[in-house]
Formats: C-alpha cells, sequence, structure tokens
C-alpha cells in the first residue's frame, strides 16, 4: 500500500472523531486495498482499507476474535501476521518497514517494560474511506517488547535503509515463505489479541 496515507487519518486524535458510516478525517481517496500498520506518538493502528467488503467481514473486523504475530525478515522489514474471525480465510500478512513510513510516523508512543498497549483496528471502504469497524484491543507487555525491540533494531538500520533494500527483503520472504501461513511457526512471538476494550458506535 502507498504510504501516502496522512498520520491524521489514523492517529488518536483522529480517531476520537471517528463513527462507523461516516468518511474518515482527511480522507483523500480512493486508495489501494491492503492493510497497515502505522505507528505514531500517539499509539498503534491497524488500517484494513476494503473495496466494498461483505457483511460478514464487516462484522468479523468489528467482533471477530484476532491472533497476531511478529517475524522480522531483514534489517528493514517485518511482517505483521494476523488471523481474524470472518475476515482472513487464514493467517494474512502487512509488512512494516521504518524507512517506509514519514516522519511523523517512525516514533512509538513512551511505555514502560511491563506494560502494554492499545492497538486500534479500523476497517474503511477503500474508494470512499467511510468507516465500517473501528474497536481497540490491548496488546500484551511480552507482545509490545518484541516490537519495541524490533522497531528500535529497524531505526538503527535507517542509514542503510533503501527502497530496493525493503523491496528485496520482501522477496526473499515470499520466496522463502509462499502463504503467511508458513511464516507463522518462525514468528518471534503469536498471540491472540485480548477482549475489546470498547468499539466506537
Amino acid at each position: 500500500m502507498p504510504a501516502d496515507i496522512p498520520c491524521a487519518e489514523a492517529n488518536a486524535t483522529a480517531i476520537a472523531f471517528m463513527r462507523r458510516g461516516e468518511t474518515m478525517p482527511g480522507w483523500s481517496g480512493p486508495k489501494e486495498e491492503g492493510v497497515r500498520l502505522i505507528l505514531d506518538a500517539s499509539g498503534l493502528t491497524l488500517l484494513s482499507l476494503y473495496e466494498s467488503p461483505t457483511a460478514r467481514e464487516i462484522r468479523g473486523a468489528r467482533t471477530g476474535k484476532m491472533r497476531v504475530g511478529l517475524l522480522p525478515i531483514g534489517m528493514h522489514t517485518l511482517m505483521l501476521l494476523y488471523d481474524v474471525d470472518l475476515l482472513t480465510n487464514s493467517w494474512s500478512d502487512a509488512p512494516f518497514a521504518l524507512g517506509a513510513q514519514g516522519p511523523g510516523n517512525r516514533t512509538l508512543m513512551a511505555r514502560e517494560r511491563g506494560q502494554g498497549r492499545l492497538l486500534m483496528s479500523i476497517m474503511a471502504d477503500a474508494t470512499s474511506g467511510m468507516v465500517h469497524a473501528l474497536r481497540g484491543l490491548s496488546l500484551t507487555p511480552s507482545f509490545c517488547d518484541v516490537l519495541d525491540d524490533l522497531v528500535e533494531a529497524q531505526r538503527a538500520a535507517l542509514p542503510t535503509y533503501t527502497p530496493q533494500a525493503y523491496a528485496a527483503e520482501l522477496n526473499a520472504a515470499y520466496a522463502r515463505w509462499p502463504t503467511s501461513t508458513a511464516m507463522v511457526p518462525h514468528a518471534r512471538i503469536v498471540e491472540r489479541v485480548g477482549l475489546p476494550i470498547g468499539e466506537a458506535s
């Protein structure tokens, strides 16, 4: 997915104003379909853009049990692995490279070791930007420790980041593991995302 989604479209401030059935704040679509992990100083967001999602997919995004995993595939890239009841047929993946993010999407919100994080999961229509699902889910301290370490490792490697290096890591990963499901046994951590903290009406 192109890195052209402004931070304001997915950070906590914008989320506070989101409502199901309304257009995402700052939307300038259409966008490509896909799932993107966004991080910034205000938190973590999993943004899923679907072209005319089905009722089943929307129900899955709103209420489906979710499992997530983290797999580093190189100096510059990690895979967020995810499996959501009613939404995904099996495991799927969303590549994340710190070097591919804008400056406002390179800093994780500060937390103490032993604390978890809130993951905001958003589903929106890729053409209209209409929000179909919006909920907060808890991530364990162990998962967040792994994520923080992987992000900081990517930060240390930023001087050598290039789009070509990112593409090479992706190509090598997909050659080694043809499916997302094949990646799961090699993940650093896999867990079921915690019980929903709340979903906007």
